[in-house]
């Protein structure tokens, strides 16, 4: 996977990107206790901060992506982990936003892009969100709001507020704030699928399909996003646009393997059931871990 190939993935989970050298990288982090730098040179190398490393080092072994044992040294204030990584997969970047989002690192460079996690973005990805009651949202909310004009161009923040205003029922806010969303990163795809999501539920589902395609050729790696895509437009008999659409990712993401999933889905849906095998097999015979391949080829077989 390329340097940029991988930038360009991270850019399609929402994180907001920053060009800048490794220097420059080292003097944004300076005073933070969790960052790594990820580099075709250095593998990837974590930064802790002394007296965190025990703990990090037991959630991160248990990081399916992560096998080889790190090697460990100290570095000022801070021990470093090295892990030899020449080739970084599509299923270790997944692991690395995962950190990110569960704020178990605060920053991330690869070779000429960086990101620093901000801490209320940090609060809002925190899964447990969704049990939380109403007055913690609002009072999330209302923190967001008295920074209105720092945060208007901040297209992951508009995301979540769009999300917690739906939680609420407020859905006219939600809207307007999944469209600012949208204003202010065109290529951020979650927004458009939240989006779509409710437009399904207001019944306006012609528009919600529309929608669903514009958040997966921006973003298909996202499997929620490819499930609203496949769902509706199977619902609403639009499968030539369908291929048309998968057609449009391939053209930028031809190495993307699960795109024969859904390949596979769409020839199920048309009754073509040998193309749908096909791509079956050739999905399992590029990733045989591939579950949802599996068991579908395994249920055709039974039919």
């Amino acid at each position: 996977m390329k340097w940029s190939e991988v930038a360009k993935i991270l850019n399609h989970f929402g994180f907001q990107l920053k060009e800048q050298s490794r220097e420059d990288f080292d003097q944004e982090v300076k005073g933070l206790s969790r960052y790594c730098y990820f580099g075709e040179s250095d593998g990837l190398v974590w930064y802790l901060k002394k007296g965190s490393e025990k703990a990090f080092i037991e959630l991160y072994q248990n990081a399916p992506a992560f096998k080889a044992n790190p090697k460990q040294a100290e570095d000022g204030d801070h021990i470093t982990l090295s892990f030899a990584f020449e080739d970084p997969q599509y299923d270790d970047l997944l692991e690395l936003v995962d950190f990110m989002q569960s704020g178990l690192i605060e920053a991330f460079y690869i070779q000429g892009v960086s990101y620093v996690f901000p801490q209320i973005v940090r609060e809002l990805a925190d899964p447990t969100i969704q049990n939380k009651n109403d007055d913690f949202r609002n009072d999330i909310l209302n923190r967001l709001q008295g920074e209105q004009g720092s945060i208007k161009d901040n297209a992951i923040i508009q995301n979540y507020m769009g999300k917690l205003y739906n939680d609420l029922g407020q859905h006219q806010k939600a809207a307007q704030h999944f469209v600012n969303a949208c204003e202010a990163e065109p290529f951020f795809g979650e927004p458009y699928s939240n989006m779509g999501t409710l437009m399904w539920a207001t019944g306006d589902k012609e528009r919600s399909f529309k929608l669903f395609r514009e958040a997966i050729i921006r973003n298909p790696f996202d499997v929620s996003m490819q499930d609203n895509f496949i769902k509706s437009g199977i619902h609403l008999g639009k499968s030539e646009e369908m291929k048309t659409a998968i057609e449009k990712i391939e053209e930028y993401y031809p190495d993307y393997i699960d795109l024969l999933f859904l390949k596979a889905l769409l020839y199920q849906n048309a009754g073509q059931k040998e193309e749908c095998a096909n791509a079956l097999k050739e999905l399992i015979k590029r990733n045989p871990s591939d579950q949802r391949a599996q068991t579908m080829l395994s249920e055709m077989a039974q039919e």
